[in-house]
């Protein structure tokens, strides 16, 4: 018996077939389905998917063998990859020196006929082979040989494609880490930050109460813009934490009424739709499949930025729900200043403002809060609009659920 001298290259062989964490791990179907056709292809009562490890060959895969590996010093397949570029056939093994005494074709499984198949990554490393086993003499036409180092190929190709997976999920599972540890600091540094804030406008109004009319025009001036400064900074700390959570906070899936958000919404703005005598108009509404509170903070955005950009006449502001297209579409309609159709992508952008501060409030984030609900929702978001002609903000929802079946009271109408 022979025993098959190392590759040149074995050091990094070794090494590119550690990457793929393959080894001594769970059968998998993708490579089983390999091996199954190459024997039924091949015509042999066994195939193996044998990778060739320091000092054994080891099978991911196996067809009519029950052993999971054998010694590298006996294995035909450490023969195989001396020769990455061709295949090894072995018609008969007792008549080949390098075999006829080798336990394997003596002994159990009774090797007599091999076909392998090098499993040749791309950098050009032999990980082992796709091999076929027969326990008569034997050889392959060209449609066979070619069908099994097609095989092979494949096999490399699921290798490749695990190691990419299990990259994916590496990320996937580094980046949850970074998003809860950002999530964390983001909370931390919003209540430290609030804190000083809170105290710089309390302070700021005490001071103004307790000088009263000693205070210059120049002084009230910059006293008035101290703390207007700080209250920016507050709501912008306040915007800022808001759209934290609303990226990455847990998103439910419970079927909601949309109404039920709009009421929500219109509630905690009682005041400011008080104060500026709005009329808010309805459609009906459906259900949808969603998460409530993000949905509720959706329309409170939206209806908010409607009240703000209104000027010179009563607003009015229509919650909307119209079949567009072949599918539903909600919306918010308002009488406001418009928008140039140039700006109606950059407004939904974290920061991004079309008026000055003196002009408007706001952080310019109450959009990008919108648009991050809609998308968490597996919606989308746009504007139609013109200047001087109001806004209509549009969006959908993935699992709106309108009038298909009717006695299951899916409308629903804000009172």
């Amino acid at each position: 018996m022979e025993e098959a001298k190392l590759p040149k290259n074995e050091a990094e062989r070794l090494a590119a077939l550690n990457t793929y964490e393959v080894l001594d791990t769970e059968p998998e179907a993708a490579f089983d389905d390999l091996t199954r056709l190459a024997a039924r292809h091949c015509h042999t009562p066994i195939a193996l998917v044998s990778l060739i490890d320091t000092e054994r060959q080891w099978f991911k895969s196996k067809v009519g063998l029950t052993a999971c590996e054998t010694s590298r010093s006996l294995a035909f397949c450490a023969h195989a990859i001396l020769k990455p570029d061709n295949a090894l056939i072995v018609e008969d093994a007792f008549l080949d020196p390098r075999f006829a005494d080798n336990p394997l074709v003596t002994g159990e499984p009774q090797v007599r006929f091999y076909a392998g198949a090098p499993l040749v990554n791309a950098d050009g490393m032999a990980l082992g082979t796709l091999c076929v086993i027969g326990h008569k003499p034997g050889k392959l036409d060209e449609e066979q040989l070619d069908t099994l180092r097609a095989l092979a190929r494949q096999v490399v190709s699921q290798l490749e494609l695990r190691k990419s997976c299990r990259k994916l999920e590496e990320s996937a599972r580094e980046l949850g880490r970074a998003n809860e540890e950002l999530r964390d600091f983001t909370q931390i540094a919003a209540h430290d930050l609030q804190e000083p804030l809170r105290k710089l406008i309390s302070f700021s109004r005490l001071l103004q109460t307790d000088l009263g009319g000693d205070l210059s025009p120049r002084a009230e001036k910059d006293l008035n813009f101290i703390t207007s400064a700080a209250s920016r900074m507050q709501m912008l700390v306040t915007d800022l934490l808001e759209l934290s959570r609303t990226g990455s906070s847990a998103l439910k899936r419970d079927q909601i009424a949309v109404g039920d958000c709009v009421r929500s919404a219109v509630d905690a703005l009682s005041l400011r739709i008080e104060e500026k005598s709005a009329d808010i108009v309805v459609d009906e509404l459906p259900f949808v499949r969603g998460d409530a509170t993000l949905l509720s903070q959706l329309f409170q955005n939206l209806i908010s930025n409607s009240l703000k950009f209104v000027t010179g006449e009563k607003p009015r502001i229509h919650i909307t729900c119209a079949r567009e297209s072949g599918e539903m579409v909600l919306g918010i309609k308002d009488n406001g200043i418009g928008i140039d159709p140039k700006f109606a992508e950059k407004i939904f952008s974290p920061f991004k403002r079309l008026h000055g501060r003196t002009e408007y409030e706001g952080t310019g984030i109450g959009l990008a809060i919108a648009r991050k609900a809609v998308e968490r929702h597996g919606g989308r978001i746009w504007v139609e609009s013109a200047l001087g002609e109001g806004a209509h903000f549009k969006f959908t929802l993935s699992g709106i659920d309108y009038a298909e079946a009717p006695d299951r009271g899916v409308l629903c109408e804000l009172e």
